[in-house]
């Protein structure tokens, strides 16, 4: 009898960790853009107009500037892999540092499927050849 209960203890209780890890955990969070691998080619982000951002409501909208322009759009998360979709930039001309930043950026953003890992303070996005880590500032 003892056993049984244990057992219905235990599985709620793991229940109930299972349900902590699913937690969105980029739900109203802010990010920097810290460094920007392209195709090989680290892109600084040093002596930009404006410093890249990026920002996860929790309505699954996102959004952030590019060091140049701003975009947004919807997102969706699981375990290791963000969903954009409908997402938009607004189209203004900037110096060719912040455009490129802003190309790298706009190509990872684009509607598909990034992976993710979140390791403390740092936000890693990957797609195809393109890398870009964020540091956390909300």
């Amino acid at each position: 009898m003892i056993w049984k209960f244990l057992c219905v203890v235990f599985l709620c209780v793991a229940s109930l960790g299972a349900l902590e890890n699913e937690k969105p955990v980029l739900n109203g969070s802010a990010w920097d853009l810290y460094l920007l691998n392209y195709n090989g080619e680290i892109l600084s982000t040093s002596h930009v107009a404006q410093k890249a951002t990026l920002h996860f409501q929790a309505k699954k909208d996102f959004g952030g500037s590019s060091g140049c322009n701003t975009f947004f759009g919807s997102y969706k998360d699981s375990q290791q892999t963000l969903q954009f979709s409908n997402v938009g930039a607004t189209k203004k001309m900037c110096d060719e540092k912040s455009m490129s930043i802003e190309s790298a950026l706009l190509m990872l953003f684009r509607d598909g499927v990034v992976s993710y890992t979140l390791y403390n303070d740092e936000l890693v996005l990957e797609r195809d050849l393109t890398k870009a880590v964020f540091k956390r500032t909300h």
